[in-house]
């Protein structure tokens, strides 16, 4: 449906349709000028029908794709009326004492309006005003201002009173975004992200609409009228990253990857830098041995691009570990995860870099747009003595002879771009990781499957940014389902529409409910109300975790805020397949979250949020938006995530949610394998241990050979059944 700039039809209802659509509207009728806005009274004022019979402008197309920014206005002229469009950056009375309109001549003035607006020469009364004025024009022709790149004139359909004229933008990010006012400085885009938008930069403009007509159409010195709207234009730009893979050179040290967190980086101005990101990477190093440990190789810190299209690379290491031993990480010892038995040493390890990352010329409107790369990071190590559940640095010696551990990590910065107006702005829940019970990223192309009741944590942001300072995501619905078809745009819904036996519930709220906006092709709601009564019934396997998560395991604020979502993962099958998480939230109001005033969106939730505006200095300052998020957040829409479960393990059988493991063994939640049963191993050692005895004393006894003590008779026993157990 096409946006309206709204400056309106009829007149006579202009301050009630200012109000509804939430825009600034601004007329000049006679003598006085009047801002009309949300239901301020025009008519009582100004006895004046002169825009009685006006058209609209509306935007056609705002979109970014292959770094190409287009923007379409559909421009109404109404025929026999004299009028002219001014489209701009600017209001028309940004310079009183220049305005785009002379007011003693009637005459047009290019210079007057702002270096991008559709003003493109000075132009005398009665042509521009007349039905004639707009005609094709080429961007060579349009080449005194600095953003339209084409006028298309429209055709009038008959028994029709309007003109349908298009103008046109067509071009590069760089050129949409050098727009400035009049001044010559002062950049049209103003920055709107604060401090609590660490993954996102924001901006957002105003494009005015504004309709002039004379107040004598023979009197070219009478003076004019005009009737002005505008729209607000929004540029997000959201960044995440995503570790795919993180491996080691010796099967000695293990690296695991706590997090990888990206955020804006500002020059000395204040200013953004939209090309660079700031990154903070933690792991931490096991060492498979109770008496070693490493140390990092000082400077060894490598990044290697993986795209020659996307220009990206390693700009700055702003901070990275000590090389001296004595300076080194503290091991952490822990039993392995594994057997749960050998001792080994854990170390913590953070980087801060910033990279270069340009993605101009790859922009997709809501598509991500990834640079991947692998981080080098080498180690020596070291053998230490083992004292007091603690290492004496001093008796470590040199490092073990040899080439350095590598460890190398492979990292993806995904960028998003939105390019939208305000009515378009939606909420948007955006994966952050998900994880399984060995820390590896899941939901990458090629990543290992989930194991049957592995407990797997997914993590969600959610944008615009801006709006975190104020409210929380809180879980409504968490279900899995099996079924690729599920994450496809044939359902979407997700797991809601999977039969009962191909689904199960992880959490459901009693409040829940959920309407899904969806529309046929003709705009007709065909939306399915759902409730706690459609999932009651499922199986339910009870979230390991969920909650909104703020500060870190010290306490000190999360940059990126997240909720995190622990689950069981259960085979709805014994084979390997795609299975689809599918889960609804609600944003919630962080000083009322007990009244729990709140909306129910499904990962996506369009948010017709009010950044209302006002004028100082005839200039537009960006508020944040005003009324209740029960009145902004209507449109709800679906998202679903992914990844490959691997069924039951070899020699199980599936059976209703479960994996049954063959006699004699038992499913393990270490392993998720099959393994021997050490109940049942134990009771075969007891009945081995009593028939070996048995047989022992039979055979002395009739031998008569000479008399055993107890003791030597119980060392036999152990001795027979450690050999035969071994044997088994």
């Amino acid at each position: 449906m096409a946006r309206s700039f709204r400056p309106y039809d009829i007149f006579w209802i202009l301050p009630i349709l200012c109000f509804m659509s939430h825009v600034k509207c601004q007329a000049n009728f006679g003598d006085n000028i009047d801002e009309v806005g949300f239901g301020g009274d025009v008519v009582s004022k100004n006895e004046d029908n002169r825009f009685a019979d006006m058209g609209q402008v509306t935007k056609d197309t705002y979109d970014v794709s292959g770094g190409v920014v287009t923007l379409t206005l559909n421009v109404q002229d109404t025929i026999g009326i004299k009028e002219f469009w001014i489209i701009d950056f600017e209001p028309y009375r940004y310079n009183v004492d220049q305005l785009p309109v002379d007011e003693g001549t009637g005459r047009l003035i290019a210079a007057n309006t702002g270096p991008c607006s559709n003003v493109y020469e000075d132009q005398d009364f009665n042509t521009y005003l007349s039905d004639d004025y707009f005609q094709n024009r080429s961007a060579v022709e349009l080449g005194a201002k600095d953003l339209f790149t084409e006028f298309t004139r429209g055709t009038v359909e008959t028994n029709q009173t309007r003109r349908n004229n298009k103008i046109h933008f067509k071009g590069s990010m760089a050129t949409w975004f050098d727009c400035t006012e009049s001044d010559g400085q002062t950049k049209v885009w103003q920055l709107t992200s604060d401090a609590s938008s660490a993954d996102e930069l924001e901006y957002r403009t105003m494009l005015y609409a504004i309709n002039v007509r004379p107040k004598d159409e023979k009197n070219d010195a009478a003076g004019l009228s005009f009737v002005q709207s505008s729209i607000e234009l929004i540029w997000r730009l959201s960044r995440t990253a995503i570790s795919k893979l993180i491996i080691s050179s010796t099967a000695l040290l293990q690296p695991v990857v706590e997090f990888v967190r990206v955020s804006a980086v500002f020059d000395n101005q204040g200013e953004p830098i939209a090309t660079q990101a700031h990154l903070h990477i933690r792991f931490r190093t096991v060492v498979d041995s109770e008496d070693q440990m490493v140390t990092y190789v000082q400077n060894s810190l490598l990044y290697i691009a993986d795209s020659e299209s996307l220009s990206h690379g390693l700009q700055v290491i702003l901070s990275e570990p000590p090389n001296a031993i004595s300076e080194s990480p503290e091991c952490q010892f822990l039993l392995d995860q594994g057997t749960g038995q050998q001792v080994q040493c854990n170390q913590l390890w953070e980087f801060k870099v910033i990279l270069d990352i340009d993605v101009t010329g790859h922009e997709e409107n809501r598509s991500p747009i990834d640079a991947s790369g692998v981080f080098e990071f080498s180690f020596s190590e070291y053998t230490c003595v083992n004292a007091s559940g603690g290492f004496d640095i001093n008796e470590c010696g040199d490092p073990i002879d040899g080439d350095p551990a590598k460890v190398a990590l492979l990292l993806t910065i995904q960028t998003v771009v939105f390019i939208q107006d305000e009515e378009e702005d939606q909420i948007a829940i955006m994966l952050v990781a998900l994880k399984g019970a060995d820390n590896q990223e899941l939901s990458v192309e090629g990543a290992r499957g989930i194991a049957h009741k592995e407990n797997v944590t997914l993590e969600v942001k959610f944008s615009p940014a801006i709006l975190r300072a104020d409210y929380t995501l809180d879980l409504q619905l968490f279900m899995v389902c099996r079924g690729e078809e599920y994450v496809s745009d044939q359902y979407p819904h997700g797991c809601l529409h999977a039969p009962s036996l191909d689904r199960y519930v992880a959490y459901v709220d009693e409040q829940f409910s959920y309407t899904p906006r969806i529309y046929n092709t003709s705009g007709v709601f065909e939306g399915t109300p759902y409730d706690f009564s459609h999932v009651e019934n499922d199986f339910l396997q009870d979230l390991a975790f969920e909650g909104y998560v703020e500060e870190d395991e010290f306490q000190r604020p999360l940059p990126v805020p997240v909720h995190r979502s622990t689950f069981v993962n259960l085979a709805l099958s014994g084979e390997s397949q795609k299975y689809v998480i599918t889960n609804v939230y609600r944003l919630v109001e962080k000083s009322a979250r007990k009244r729990r005033r709140d909306a129910t969106i499904i990962a996506k939730t369009v948010v017709n949020d009010d950044h209302a505006v006002s004028f100082f200095h005839d200039h537009p300052f960006f508020h944040r938006y005003r009324r209740d998020i029960d009145d902004s957040v209507r449109e709800q829409h679906g998202q679903r995530y992914a990844y490959t479960s691997m069924g039951c393990p070899p020699g199980a059988t599936h059976k209703y949610m479960d994996c049954h493991c063959p006699a004699g063994t038992e499913y393990s939640a270490r392993s998720f394998q099959c393994e021997i049963d050490n109940s049942v191993v134990t009771n075969e050692i007891e009945e081995i241990e009593k028939e070996v005895e048995t047989n022992v004393i039979q055979e002395v006894g009739e031998s008569g050979a000479c008399a055993l003590e107890s003791s030597v008779v119980a060392t036999v026993i152990s001795w027979c059944v450690l050999v035969i157990f071994w044997c088994l």
